[in-house]
């Protein structure tokens, strides 16, 4: 594994560029159509015009290629976040967190085919979905907290909140979000859309932040 990309054989690193790319994407055509239960060997080495016995050169099976597709996926989402962690310090806490689901949507919007990988991804057996989301969650959790607690120490965040348990919320509010986003950008596209979920994120962070009771 490197950088959290799971790696084929290196074999696969022997090829040129090009034929990589044609193989990376002939399986992310494969995994935007299909869970990983219902993919073929077959279809991807026919888009791929590789040899069914080359697959297994370069990977182990169908789970060990489907797993490095989903690690590339991750790294493309991160060249959209990077460069809001980059600047950390000098944003407020609350914005910090919109601009993270913002520029995660753009990127949805921007790479259809890993939207639909990971709408279906949503399908997977639930020793699949461990696999990939183990540590993820208690990383994640940790980040939101890290943030709140910065949030604290500039007077955004109350001194009474418990933190870990407001970035488990947060943290699971954002995925069950994000979920429904995957599943609706399946049936529509544009900009207008765009604006629709952040408008729900936005509600969404209104509730976390200021509650469901009455305030005078």
């Amino acid at each position: 594994m490197l950088g959290g990309i799971e790696l084929p054989r290196p074999t696969f690193f022997n090829l040129s560029e090009s034929k990589r790319q044609k193989i990376t994407t002939s399986l992310i055509a494969e995994f935007s159509q299909y869970p990983l239960s219902q993919g073929s060997v077959a279809r991807i080495v026919r888009e791929a015009e590789i040899p069914r016995g080359s697959f297994y050169q370069y990977f182990d099976d169908l789970e060990d290629a489907y797993f490095y597709v989903l690690g590339l996926a991750a790294e493309k989402k991160m060249t959209y976040l990077r460069p809001i962690l980059e600047d950390l310090s000098h944003l407020p806490v609350i914005e910090m967190v919109r601009r993270l689901f913002h520029e995660g949507i753009v990127f949805a919007a921007d790479h259809p085919q890993l939207v639909r990988m990971a709408g279906l991804f949503l399908q997977e057996e639930r020793r699949i979905r461990h696999e990939v989301v183990s540590g993820q969650e208690e990383r994640a959790v940790q980040f939101y907290y890290d943030l709140l607690l910065k949030g604290r120490q500039t007077g955004e965040i109350a001194s009474n909140v418990d933190l870990r348990m407001a970035a488990f919320i947060l943290f699971h509010s954002q995925v069950a979000l994000t979920e429904k986003v995957l599943r609706q950008m399946e049936l529509e596209e544009g900009s207008e859309e765009l604006r629709k979920f952040m408008a729900e994120f936005d509600t969404m962070l209104e509730i976390i932040l200021y509650g469901i009771t009455r305030r005078d």
